[in-house]
């Protein structure tokens, strides 16, 4: 199982794509919504974030088969891949949760990073809701507002700590930036393998 320390989990950021929405919250409002955190608060988020769990409790049960027994390593692996499919298409048949991304962010599991066009104080509160693509992990928790940095365009960078959030929700959105670092670099190498020699 990929499991990352609290320091590796804060300064390990990529860039992604994500459906992202918040709500400016007054200091009693964020108060009272801390008190209710503890899950994601959503059935269809739990549910997904459930078997996500599941399915990185189960990494390294499955590496320890493989190297004994491939045959049965791939048929667990295509059963964890089945799953994860009715997962995407149960959420993709819910109309209230979001179907694709709508910002570009720089993220880690301690904190998002995002063009916006209307500041916020720093320290404010925030009602969040974040969706991960491809496997829809949903997340409904708050955020403190952590740095707000005017741009030359007009536009500010804002950054949100995400200093509220349960250990099993931090540990899968830290696997998603590690996997999707693994992406990036998956499709930089074939491009520069695909690109001319110039020879």
């Amino acid at each position: 199982m990929v499991s990352g320390s609290g320091e590796q989990r804060e300064y390990f950021h990529v860039d992604d794509w994500v459906h992202l929405r918040y709500q400016p919250l007054d200091a009693a409002t964020f108060s009272a919504r801390q008190q209710q955190l503890g899950g994601s608060g959503n059935p269809d988020c739990e549910l997904a974030l459930q078997l996500h769990t599941l399915s990185s409790q189960g990494a390294a049960l499955l590496s320890s088969i493989r190297k004994q027994q491939s045959e049965i390593a791939q048929y667990l692996s295509l059963i964890d891949r089945k799953i994860e499919l009715l997962v995407q298409a149960h959420s993709a048949g819910r109309p209230q949760l979001p179907q694709h991304p709508n910002r570009e962010v720089l993220l880690s599991a301690a904190t998002i990073r995002l063009k916006v066009s209307e500041a916020l104080a720093v320290d404010s509160g925030v009602a969040l809701q974040l969706v991960l693509f491809p496997e829809r992990l949903c997340i409904d928790s708050c955020a403190r507002v952590s740095a707000c940095q005017a741009r030359s365009d007009g536009d500010y960078m804002l950054e949100f700590a995400l200093e509220w959030l349960p250990e099993a929700i931090r540990e899968a959105l830290f696997r998603h930036t590690l996997s999707r670092q693994t992406a990036l670099r998956r499709q930089q190498r074939e491009r520069e393998q695909a690109a001319p020699s110039g020879r």
